[in-house]
């Protein structure tokens, strides 16, 4: 087990890849304020992206976890917002 605080290590991580070190699963934990439940939920991460509000052309980054619930640090994301770069995705980068 591996624990990283910023998407950009799991990049960084998914790309060193190799035939002896490789990811078979990831984990996103979000607390009660994020996911909208009374505890802290620890959910099969699908999807790491960045989206660009089209109201003020910002950047932020996006969580889709199994179950198709997406999660933003930002309290206004639209959450239909499609990602303009994926920096993780389950299918893609996982190996078993």
């Amino acid at each position: 087990m591996l624990m990283m605080y910023h998407v950009h290590e799991l990049k960084q991580f998914i790309d060193a890849q190799s035939n002896r070190m490789w990811v078979e699963q990831v984990q996103l934990v979000t607390p009660p304020h994020m996911n909208g439940q009374s505890i802290w939920l620890m959910e099969p991460l699908t999807m790491a992206g960045i989206v660009m509000d089209p109201r003020d052309g910002s950047h932020f980054f996006v969580y889709e976890v199994a179950g198709g619930v997406t999660y933003s640090l930002r309290d206004d994301a639209d959450a239909n917002l499609k990602p303009f770069r994926v920096l993780f995705s389950g299918e893609r980068d996982l190996r078993s």
